[in-house]
């Protein structure tokens, strides 16, 4: 096992996917202020669209 992988399944690792969610959720909030949905997973912004009064997890 390489170092990437030994990182990416440690503490290190947890720690920048946390941020790298924190970012999205935050971004996702910027673009999508005016409804209920919520992003759990990391995904492109790009591709997903929600309308207004919209509610729910992606």
């Amino acid at each position: 096992m390489g170092i990437k992988e030994r990182l990416k399944y440690s503490l290190i690792g947890d720690f920048f996917r946390s941020i790298k969610s924190d970012r999205l959720k935050r971004a996702w909030r910027r673009r999508n202020n005016f409804n209920d949905a919520h992003a759990m997973n990391c995904f492109n912004l790009d591709n997903v669209s929600v309308g207004k009064y919209s509610y729910g997890l992606l």
